[in-house]
């Protein structure tokens, strides 16, 4: 994605099956995870510290099922495909 990123393209489209759920996570708590913050234990508040933004990605999860190959991968992303010319890796 660093590497699409470089050459401008920065939406992608993640057809996900087998471990999606740690995929969703990972993606979920990115931003948070390469944050310096400080977290007030009385009440759960969270203050960014010297906030570093994160990549300029836009990221779309999208469940495909756990036993689909390639082509029915690309069939459930029909939608999201549809804008046009698009890359698969």
């Amino acid at each position: 994605m660093k590497y699409y990123s470089r050459y401008g393209f920065n939406e992608f489209i993640l057809a996900l099956g087998y471990k999606g759920e740690m995929i969703k996570r990972y993606f979920l708590d990115f931003y948070t995870l390469r944050q310096d913050f400080t977290v007030g234990l009385e009440n759960g508040q969270i203050r960014m510290i010297n906030e570093n933004h994160g990549e300029k990605w836009t990221v779309h999860l999208v469940d495909t099922g756990l036993e689909t190959q390639t082509g029915g991968r690309l069939k459930r992303l029909t939608e999201l495909l549809a804008k046009g010319a698009f890359m698969m890796t």
